[in-house]
């Protein structure tokens, strides 16, 4: 066959199309007029270049003119002469020597500065560079904002500008926010083409960040307005539409939206034609979906015919059509007809010299390979597409300067051919048992998460796509996945370090997952842009470092210094914030075998399909555990947990069954301290109740959660300081929840906390207290009171959810500032320096994914917060109460460190309690969440270490005057 060479009768189709019967003769009529318009354009544009010069001359000469108002005017017209024209390059260079000029004039105009780097982001737009368009923007912003009466329709431009370079750029939140100022500053004279523009693309925002209905609201705006003033732009919204389904997976409506859009007939032929080969070819996606191969592949066929006939092999967006084909033609099990396009796209795209098609070409031949069964071929097409995509640079343009060249970005395309190349490895080593395939494939799905870690650091708003987060997540699961078989094969080349860090990454991505999805990290973009700008310059320092770059004018050292400057002014401004944005996402450590000892052990769960990875470390070795998580341990757990919170269930034999399953390492080996990890549902475990050799195990082994590996705690210093809050609630007084982001929620009814003031008083009572108890517990007196406190007693309801995490809150009296709820995100921008927060009276909405719960302790750690207390559900106050006061009185007087202080506390009730009350349901809830690894070691000598060096010490009076006397 040969498609292209020999041309396709197209007959059929183009009678079908009215549009594209054009006659000989006007064809040649469009040819000549196109001709000679190319001629005069290219004849003003040389004109205007040698104006440029003598303008530029004169201005170096004499800089003073810039403060003429008629010269200004020159310059900005001369600059959208340019961008009519299409002379991009030129128009940069012209607007930057301005700049240059700007800088020797005698005095500064910022008005006109700002007009001329408002140029400078429309320029860069043009060119496709958004990181350069957003840049300037935003200085434009600055400026024009600051004005005394700011110029409304420059101001409503640059927004429209941001709003577009923030979307490409991945900063959704930013884009919705930059729209928003846009539609809150449209007038009566605005055209209703921009709004629906800008409509359009918060409905494409709204899509990627899973809001459907207000996608759909949006779309819904810019459809009616374009049926009204534009009707033939149609099309291009109902592929968005049609995109929008495809993207929930809505298929059968995406169908309905796309046949409507083929329906449609423009004016101008070249429109058309593109329109529709981009709807035929979600047509070809959207059936392929709903497993209509046929449909699918037909399809595809008329989205290439189209380009075919008005389109050259030569030209890029045909070959990415071809190669689309292909993957629908191998999807459909039609391998020779693959092959066929493989075989005559490849002499084009290997002329072509484009990194992006060349890599892509190689995938496909590697994924025709995987179908032969030629697992050796598809490796060395998957190195050929990584080392193009590998040796592929791009111009860095948002904060450098032209002569500073920066590697390009992981992407997508990139990562899954990581990810593919592994599984090809993986396969291989299956067959052939040689463990050298086993550690290649490791190699590359390492390499992978590292890149998809990366895309997701450079790309904050990436993170809230479920469909990229849980890609990260599939290939940390195939990671662990392969390196369990190579520490089954192998133990000594599997080491802690790696495993942790792996894990760690997924950790903290999920944290950062909840905080960008929810929108409300900080709402500051001022925070968000010196996060951008801290990102850019650490990463052209790396890059400076690894290059010799000694032809740019951006030194190493002037980089440095500018990054550091940045650095202290992010973390003066938002400490907190600077935490998780920056200090988590770049600096991630693993534990280092030094810090385990034989009496500490740490363990860490992570759930990877229906395996629950268990990895023990003690001392300097670690033991890993795949433990299967099927029905009947999901049904276990589900068992226990309805146990824990109802006393009246003593099935006791399930805490032994699933101590069994989830502690194996204890067989052999018995560390005195446990610190857990947990992950997903295990978050509502309190493993204190868990039994081995009929004995709980918190009879044996100290017990403390942690959240991250990568956080560290200073000193700790002797608490002193106490805070008690106690808000009182009647019995059955119902909480309105409300509304929380797009999900309603029920109104549970809170019961009354009789011992709330007692218990502040008891507890409190081993320090420097204030007390704030019933209507004078307002969140107004909470945020009043936080300064030098070192501890945080909150004796009131805490409401755990799974669903919206960061809507948690913590219940307090209402005043007339605050409504009494203290929700976990407005924890972030408190000034909290307390060592341990006690919360004394969980509720939980669900229990199925534990983001609540590490939600909070992530909440009271940006506030500044070491340790907290905390109950998984509302324990009775009586035993509650007996319980703290014990472990306060071992924390604070007997100096034991907190892990070791609740285990005496619990041990103590225990002991001192008839059978029935010690069921778990009255003890087990509280629990103990520590945002450092390094546990502290008190701050006192426990009594009865210091009762051994009392006796020790007397021992050896008496025998100093034994021996004496007899001297």
């Amino acid at each position: 066959m040969r498609f292209f060479n020999q041309g396709v009768e197209l007959t059929e189709y183009t009678d079908s199309i009215p549009l594209l019967k054009f006659h000989k003769r006007q064809m040649v009529y469009v040819f000549l007029l196109c001709f000679g318009m190319g001629i005069s354009l290219q004849a003003a544009a040389q004109g205007i270049s040698q104006q440029d010069s003598i303008l530029l001359d004169s201005l170096n000469a004499q800089p003073g003119r810039l403060l003429q108002d008629s010269t200004q005017a020159t310059i900005l017209e001369r600059a959208q002469q340019m961008q009519v024209l299409n002379k991009y390059q030129e128009c940069r260079h012209f607007l930057k020597s301005i700049e240059d000029v700007i800088d020797k004039a005698p005095s500064k105009n910022d008005y006109f500065q700002a007009r001329i780097r408002q140029q400078l982001s429309t320029t860069e737009a043009h060119m496709g560079n958004a990181q350069a368009c957003y840049r300037y923007g935003k200085q434009v912003l600055s400026a024009f904002e600051n004005l005394p009466e700011p110029d409304t329709a420059l101001l409503r431009n640059n927004y429209q500008i941001l709003a577009s370079a923030s979307k490409q750029l991945g900063y959704r939140e930013e884009a919705l926010h930059y729209c928003d100022r846009w539609l809150q500053m449209t007038d009566e004279k605005e055209t209703p083409l921009q709004k629906a523009h800008v409509l359009n693309m918060m409905g494409l925002i709204h899509s990627h960040l899973f809001n459907q209905r207000a996608a759909q609201e949006y779309f819904r705006q810019c459809y009616d307005l374009r049926a009204q003033h534009a009707p033939e732009s149609l099309p291009s919204v109902i592929n968005d539409i049609g995109l929008m389904y495809l993207h929930f997976q809505r298929y059968d409506s995406a169908i309905v939206w796309l046949k409507k859009g083929l329906e449609f007939r423009h004016s101008n032929l070249d429109e058309q034609i593109l329109i529709h080969a981009t709807l035929s070819t979600h047509m070809s996606d959207a059936y392929f979906q709903l497993g209509k191969k046929d449909s699918a592949l037909q399809y595809s066929e008329n989205a290439l015919v189209i380009r075919a006939q008005y389109q050259s092999l030569k030209v890029d967006t045909m070959q990415m059509a071809v190669l689309d084909h292909i993957d629908i033609l191998m999807n459909s099990e039609n391998r020779q007809l693959a092959q066929a396009f493989i075989e005559e796209v490849t002499p084009f795209i290997q002329s072509n010299k484009n990194p992006a098609l060349e890599s892509r070409l190689y995938v496909s031949k590697a994924k025709m390979s995987m179908h032969f069964q030629q697992v050796d071929n598809a490796i060395r097409y998957y190195n050929l597409a990584l080392h193009t995509l590998d040796t592929s640079f791009i111009k860095g343009s948002a904060l450098f300067p032209d002569s500073l060249y920066i590697p390009l970005q992981p992407d997508l395309s990139l990562i899954n051919t990581l990810e593919s190349k592994a599984d090809a490895l993986d396969q291989q080593y299956t067959g052939q048992k040689d463990k050298t395939f086993l550690l290649a494939a490791i190699a590359n799905m390492e390499k992978a998460v590292e890149y998809m870690n990366r895309y997701m650091y450079r790309h904050p708003g990436s993170i809230s796509d479920p469909v990229v987060y849980y890609h990260q997540k599939r290939l940390v699961d195939k990671s662990l996945s392969l390196l369990y078989q190579l520490y089954r094969l192998d133990k000594e080349q599997v080491s802690l370090q790696t495993l942790s860090r792996l894990l760690e990454i997924e950790r903290i991505n999920s944290v950062r997952k909840n905080l960008i999805y929810q929108q409300l990290i900080l709402q500051n973009p001022q925070a968000d842009s010196l996060q951008k700008e801290w990102q850019y310059l650490n990463e052209a320092l790396r890059i400076q470092a690894s290059r010799n770059a000694s032809d740019s004018s951006v030194t190493y050292d002037s980089l440095t210094e500018i990054l550091h400057t940045t650095d202290i002014q992010f973390q003066q401004q938002f400490g907190n914030y600077h935490r998780l944005a920056i200090e988590e996402s770049t600096t991630i450590p693993a534990p280092l075998p030094g810090s385990l000892s034989e009496n500490k052990a740490l363990v860490q769960y992570f759930f990877a399909g229906d395996v629950l990875h268990c990895i023990f470390a003690t001392g300097p070795q670690f033991k890993w555990y795949a433990i299967p998580w099927e029905s009947e341990q999901k049904k276990l757990l589900h068992e226990v947990q309805v146990m824990l919170r109802n006393p009246q269930v003593q099935t006791y034999d399930r805490l032994s069954d699933l101590g069994r399953v989830l502690l194996p390492f204890l067989k052999n080996v018995q560390p005195e301290e446990l610190v857990i990890m947990p992950h997903g549902p295990l978050h509502h475990l309190p493993f204190e109740a868990l039994k081995i050799r009929e004995d709980y195990l918190i009879q044996h082994h100290s017990i403390a959660y942690l959240q991250s590996l990568a956080r560290t705690a200073g000193p700790e210093r002797k608490p002193r300081y106490f805070l008690g809050f106690a808000p009182f609630y009647s019995s059955g007084t119902k909480t309105s929840i409300g509304k929380v982001g797009v999900a309603y929620h029920a109104q549970p009814v809170y019961l009354t906390l009789h011992n709330s003031q007692d218990e502040i008083t008891l507890t409190g009572g081993f320090f420097e207290s204030s007390y704030f108890q019933g209507p004078q517990a307002t969140e107004f007196a909470f945020r009043q009171s936080l300064a030098k406190q070192d501890i945080i007693h909150l004796a009131t309801h805490t409401l755990l959810d799974d669903e919206n995490p960061l809507f948690s809150r913590i219940l307090l009296a209402k005043d007339s500032l605050h409504d009494g709820k203290l929700y976990i995100h407005e924890l972030f921008t408190l000034p909290l320096q307390a060592q341990l927060v006690v919360l004394s009276a969980c509720n939980q909405i669900n229990q199925d994914k534990g983001e609540g719960l590490t939600s909070l302790a992530t909440g009271f750690y940006m506030a500044g917060v070491n340790k907290l207390m905390l109950t998984h559900w509302p324990v009775p106050e009586g035993e509650n109460t007996a319980v703290l006061e014990d472990f306060y009185k071992h924390w604070r007087k007997q100096g034991e460190a907190m892990p070791q202080a609740l285990q005496s506390a619990k041990r103590e009730y225990l002991t001192t309690n008839d059978e029935a009350s010690q069921h778990p349901y009255y003890w087990a809830g509280l629990v103990l969440h520590q945002n450092q690894y390094l546990s502290d070691k008190g701050f006192g000598i426990p009594w009865k270490t210091l009762f051994s060096i009392m006796a020790v010490l007397t021992g050896l009076a008496f025998l100093f005057i034994f021996y004496k006397r007899r001297s």
